[in-house]
């Protein structure tokens, strides 16, 4: 082979080597894009399925004249030095013949079924809503009466609004996470949008006998059927997870807050409920939660939740007389391999020695990923230095083998530091300082190794560390002798 065929297979290497990059480059921006879009998401659902106190109902006539409303619909609408009293001086101009065909519909008696009712933009630019964007939807009113209209008013999310900002005129509806119900004093149904009759699970016809009292809490010993109605009575306002059955449908959990609404002499006329999806929002706030407490590159638990979880296994350790021993695991030649690798690699290495490490734990155990290059462990139920010794040794046995990352075969190795409560440490910062402190002193002495912390005086801790052939662990001594580690 001459120096020009060298060359080209040297090339074509190194060709493969940036298609490998570009490729791991590709996955991580693929990854992170697929995670923003996912934890953007779960806050959106929260930010729009908020349980408020105060529900934004408000009543008005055929003419649009506000005459009812909840007090903190009352005080969207009159915040300004000029008393808001019609409706139409708050709504976009573009959305104002929507709001006329709607009036006229519910003159001729045929007013648009809640289904199929658009939703009216509020204007953002108007003295009344100060920037802020709202919009409006009319209830389907039961009883049949055509005199008042019923109005839920919903402020738009970040996403809801670019979506009528960009369009305002042709957005004809905002998918709703929310369901909106209006009651009298008695518990009978007034009024209802959509998402209550998809909730209910009731056709249009069987609205009419339903009552408030088909919602129950699912606690026992919480307020039954009756007793929330009548607390809704008594304090003109409810908040609480109630879930329903209808039409022989699962029962869903919903969350669902109660206001009153008031006339102009701010006497109780009825009440306005919203119900969001319980279930949803639980799901939202699980994962971001589970995006708070756990490591990107990893999957396990953070440094936080970590810390968090410690502490509590302490408090009941200290009051059942048991032990838990934290094991700090540092990856011995990551660091350097950062520095001379692109982070894809180095991020390579820190999936596989925590799947490495999280292979040799148990289900009582947890793993967490501290820091950069730093893994710790929390051991329940080691009750002296020999079960303590057996598992770091099988760790830096596993941490020793080999590893193959983008077609380089590479060793990295780690160092152990050891501390057990309560004999090394009464709570999680002192235990912590003394793992790390032992396991600083088995890289000093060369890595690959593992250093038991004894808070007994004068003492020598005990280290393990690989044969040349790196197949076996021998226990020895660290060099330094009489060194005291104290708390």
């Amino acid at each position: 082979m001459n120096a020009m065929d060298c060359q080209l297979e040297q090339y074509a290497k190194d060709f493969q080597a940036l298609v490998g990059l570009h490729r791991d480059l590709e996955q991580r921006y693929e990854h992170l894009s697929t995670s923003h879009r996912q934890l953007a998401g779960a806050g959106e659902v929260l930010r729009s399925m908020s349980p408020h106190t105060r529900v934004l109902c408000l009543v008005t006539n055929l003419q649009g004249d506000i005459v009812q409303g909840t007090d903190r619909a009352r005080a969207l609408f009159e915040r300004t030095v000029k008393k808001v009293t019609s409706i139409q001086s708050a709504v976009a101009i573009l959305h104002l013949p929507r709001l006329k065909s709607l009036f006229e519909s519910r003159q001729c008696d045929s007013f648009i079924a809640a289904v199929d009712a658009p939703e009216i933009l509020l204007n953002p630019t108007s003295e009344v809503l100060n920037g802020e964007i709202f919009v409006m939807s009319p209830l389907q009113t039961v009883n049949g009466g055509t005199s008042t209209v019923y109005w839920f008013i919903h402020e738009l999310g970040k996403r809801e609004q670019r979506e009528f900002t960009s369009n305002p005129f042709g957005a004809q509806s905002i998918a709703r996470r929310t369901a909106a119900v209006v009651f009298d004093a008695s518990g009978s149904i007034l009024a209802m949008d959509a998402g209550f009759q998809h909730l209910t699970g009731l056709e249009e016809e069987n609205v009419r006998q339903i009552e408030l009292t088909m919602f129950h809490t699912p606690d026992p010993e919480n307020v039954n059927r009756a007793d929330l109605l009548r607390e809704v009575r008594l304090l003109g306002q409810w908040q609480g997870e109630v879930s329903a059955i209808a039409d022989q449908r699962l029962a869903y959990r919903q969350w669902m807050s109660v206001s009153a609404i008031l006339d102009a002499n701010r006497k109780v006329v009825a009440y306005a409920a919203q119900l969001v999806d319980r279930e949803k929002m639980l799901m939202a706030e699980r994962f971001l939660l589970d995006a708070h407490y756990h490591d990107a590159v990893t999957g396990l638990p953070n440094r936080k939740y970590f810390k968090e979880q410690v502490a509590r296994r302490i408090a009941a350790e200290r009051q059942a007389g048991g032990h838990v021993t934290l094991l700090s695991i540092m990856l011995d030649r990551r660091q350097w391999i950062n520095d001379t690798h692109d982070t894809a690699v180095g991020d390579a290495i820190i999936k596989k020695m925590g799947d490495r490490l999280l292979a040799l734990t148990r289900g009582c155990d947890l793993l967490a990923r501290a820091d950069d290059d730093q893994f710790m462990l929390l051991l329940p139920g080691p009750h002296n230095d020999a079960e303590i010794v057996i598992v770091a040794t099988q760790m830096i046995k596993a941490l020793s083998e080999p590893l193959t990352i983008q077609h380089q075969v590479m060793q990295i190795g780690g160092s152990i530091g050891c501390a057990m409560f309560p004999q090394d440490g009464s709570d999680f910062p002192t235990l912590t300082k003394n793992a790390e402190s032992t396991m600083r002193l088995a890289r000093k002495a060369g890595g690959n190794r593992y250093c038991l912390y004894k808070h007994r005086g004068q003492s020598v801790p005990a280290v393990a560390q690989s044969r040349n052939d790196s197949a076996a662990i021998d226990q020895c001594d660290i060099p330094t002798t009489n060194m005291e580690l104290s708390a």
